[in-house]
């Protein structure tokens, strides 16, 4: 796969113009203009991207941890890193596999970054995600809802300057009550809102192509995951890019509600805080609590500890990765505050929120203001 992917950058990239084997004058566009005209020439390739936040001031070229390798060259405004990782284990041939490939990194503004490879979905989900947890605490990755990935794909049907239509094609859900995937073909969105809201499910994946209605012309073909992570098949690189702009829209709104949150260190509400608000009850009944107890508890590298279970909810919830610490609160029976404690990281949250939202149920994260109650409030 790896040659593959030489290949295009030497055919399709070395022009008159540009000489990529010193790499010094290509950048993101003609890198974008190489991946459009090579995936559309060549049906079989996909490209696929990751959406994420970086918090230190460059993304390293290199690093060695115990089973990555990985070796980078800059050159203008992108990286192009080779990555190698070895994965031992007994029930493998020869005791081990070996993982390879190439992947290209963008700062897109701020800490927002967006990684790029046209390697296959193994390379991808472990060799390229797996390396970019390994860079934790400063990576964090999205965590979208089954509605945030809908809302995002309802705006295309909402352009009238543009005229567009969407046409799903495969949607993956997840189904709460069995903890298994479904597979489904749906004919609209509509018909995937209505599934995911009256089956318990949330939506992991949606293929589907975008349709110019007055050129009658298919502009994408791809997919987006609910970790922000988004497919090219065929189409326009302008529309991926305006859909990657689309997705950072409310992980960057969730991320400034944590980071503008006030921190905690005494067990209690703070002024101001984050709410998790869900449209249905969710924490009407101790089995209500119960099932958000169990949902904690799978959470990868973690624990936590009820302090109040009933009437009340109060938990303590803490991440072994980095430290981070949480205050969780039941405010009502549709919402859950959830207080950081002072060095309390924003991908310790993303970690936690992605389990809450996955197991527990899908609510929308927003700022909670507690109210400071004076004398006077109790007195006439």
């Amino acid at each position: 796969m790896r040659k593959d992917v030489e290949l295009m950058l030497e055919g399709v990239l070395d022009t008159e113009d540009i000489n990529l084997n010193k790499y010094m004058d290509a950048d993101f566009q003609t890198l974008l203009n190489a991946f459009e005209k090579y995936i559309n020439m060549t049906s079989r390739k996909k490209l696929i991207i990751s959406i994420f936040f970086f918090k230190k001031a460059r993304f390293p070229e290199s690093v060695e941890f115990e089973d990555f390798k990985m070796e980078g060259d800059r050159f203008k405004d992108i990286l192009k890193i080779k990555l190698k990782r070895r994965i031992e284990r007994g029930d493998l041939e020869g005791g081990f596999r070996d993982i390879e490939g190439i992947f290209f990194v963008k700062h897109i503004k701020n800490s927002h970054y967006i990684a790029l490879t046209l390697e296959d979905s193994d390379f991808f989900e472990h060799g390229l995600l797996r390396l970019l947890e390994n860079l934790s605490p400063d990576y964090t990755k999205p965590v979208l809802t089954s509605k945030e990935i809908l809302k995002l794909l309802f705006s295309y049907t909402k352009d009238n300057k543009n005229n567009y239509n969407v046409i799903p094609k495969r949607t993956i859900f997840y189904d709460r009550n069995k903890k298994s995937d479904i597979s489904h073909i749906s004919k609209s969105l509509d018909e995937i809102v209505y599934k995911y809201k009256n089956e318990n499910l949330y939506v992991n994946k949606i293929r589907f192509k975008l349709i110019n209605k007055k050129k009658k012309q298919y502009i994408f073909s791809g997919s987006i995951r609910r970790d922000g992570s988004v497919e090219f098949r065929e189409g326009n690189m302008s529309i991926l890019m305006g859909m990657i702009n689309k997705i950072f829209e409310p992980v960057e709104y969730k991320s400034s509600v944590f980071n503008s949150s006030d921190r905690n260190n005494f067990k209690r509400l703070t002024k101001k805080s984050i709410r998790v608000e869900y449209e249905d009850s969710v924490l009407s009944e101790v089995e209500d609590n119960e099932r958000l107890f169990k949902t904690l508890e799978n959470i990868p590298r973690s624990d936590f500890l009820v302090f109040h279970h009933n009437p009340y909810l109060h938990v303590s919830f803490f991440d072994y990765v980095d430290g981070s610490k949480f205050d969780i609160f039941g405010l009502d029976d549709k919402t859950i505050c959830i207080v950081p404690y002072e060095g309390a990281t924003e991908s310790s949250f993303n970690n936690m929120l992605e389990g809450i939202q996955k197991e527990f149920g899908e609510g929308v994260v927003d700022e909670f203001f507690f109210h400071d109650y004076s004398l006077k409030d109790i007195t006439a």
